[in-house]
C-alpha cells in the first residue's frame, strides 16, 4: 500500500505564514533585489532592505553554490508592491 498524499507537494489555504523577515519594517523607495543565473537562465530571485543584506546573501550563496552567478542591482519598492 502506498501513500499517494506524502509525494504531493501541497499547502492547504490559509496554514501558510508568510515571514518576510526585515521587509515588513522596510518603507523606503530603493530595495535591493539579488538574482541568482544559472546557465544563461533566472533561477531565483530575492528581495531585500538594504543593500548589505541582499551582498551578504549574495556571498554566501556564491560559496553554497558556485555554478550560479549572483548579481545584486536596486530597484524601485514601486516595482514589488502596488
Amino acid at each position: 500500500m502506498t501513500n499517494d498524499s506524502a509525494r504531493r507537494d501541497e499547502a492547504w489555504p490559509g496554514a501558510v505564514q508568510w515571514d518576510l523577515g526585515m521587509m515588513t519594517a522596510h518603507t523606503g523607495e530603493t530595495l535591493w533585489q539579488c538574482e541568482a543565473r544559472r546557465a544563461g537562465k533566472v533561477y531565483q530571485r530575492s528581495v531585500f532592505g538594504s543593500q548589505a543584506e541582499a551582498e551578504a546573501f549574495a556571498l554566501h550563496m556564491r560559496e553554497q553554490e558556485p555554478d550560479q552567478v549572483m548579481r545584486v542591482e536596486a530597484i524601485k519598492a514601486r516595482a514589488v508592491w502596488n
